[in-house]
């Protein structure tokens, strides 16, 4: 007659199964799986999933403190000395330009600006102590294009940004329309740069933070600039 092997109950187990477990070297390995949750990750992916979602979470936070800082009341300003076709407006209708309007749009113009000369210096200088020059654009465009373009950007924010300064010229006179469409585009843009993130990331693990993303973070960066801007209009109009 065989003998029916006893049941395990709550922590116990069967001393056939434990001894069988040690004769074929797996008591070890067995001995320190047991009590572990299924959904248990190991180091190595949490520290993936820490470094695939951390920047995601950090570019919103970033974008969400900033858009509360735009917001904000009380901040004193400039007059909009301009109004549409330059003319000068009533004292009535002056529009007040909060200072941290173009200290931000400044920042985000200044961030840009190292981007485009970062890239410049690898391209004609061979700097060394910078990313090489894969890092910094996808190749969509080549470079002999890619400069231009980016020089005509940097000369636009530059404009703007002197505009908001001063409370004077074309870019500070309130255009509601234009800002609703700005707005949405800066979102839209901001969002799809997240998912080109997201992507880059499934496609090509190896790539972490400014190794060779540097690209999508600063597109966040222009979306950013554009959804300042619009924030300023549109807040103008409201008033």
């Amino acid at each position: 007659m065989h003998r029916k092997a006893p049941r395990a109950y709550g922590q116990e187990k069967p001393e056939f199964v434990e001894k069988s477990l040690w004769e074929v070297s797996l008591g070890n390995e067995t001995e320190d799986k047991l009590g572990r949750k299924a959904t248990t990750l190991t180091l190595e992916q949490k520290q993936k999933l820490c470094m695939f979602v951390s920047p995601i979470v950090l570019a919103s936070c970033l974008f969400a403190c900033a858009r509360r800082w735009l917001d904000r009341a009380g901040d004193p300003g400039v007059l909009v000395a301009q109004g549409p076709g330059g003319c000068i407006p009533d004292v009535s209708n002056q529009i007040v330009v909060p200072k941290r309007y173009p200290l931000l749009l400044g920042v985000f113009t200044l961030l840009f600006l190292g981007r485009v000369a970062g890239q410049a210096l690898v391209a004609f200088f061979d700097v060394a102590w910078l990313p090489p020059m894969e890092r910094w654009f996808s190749g969509l465009l080549p470079y002999v294009v890619l400069l231009p373009v980016q020089v005509v950007i940097l000369a636009l924010m530059f404009r703007i940004v002197s505009d908001f300064a001063r409370g004077y010229g074309y870019f500070v006179v309130p255009r509601p329309g234009a800002a609703r469409f700005i707005k949405w585009f800066s979102c839209i843009y901001f969002v799809s740069m997240i998912l080109r993130y997201v992507f880059t990331m499934w496609l090509q693990p190896e790539v972490r933070w400014f190794t060779g993303t540097i690209p999508i973070w600063f597109h966040m960066v222009l979306a950013a600039f554009l959804y300042a801007y619009s924030r300023f209009h549109l807040r103008a109009t409201a008033t």
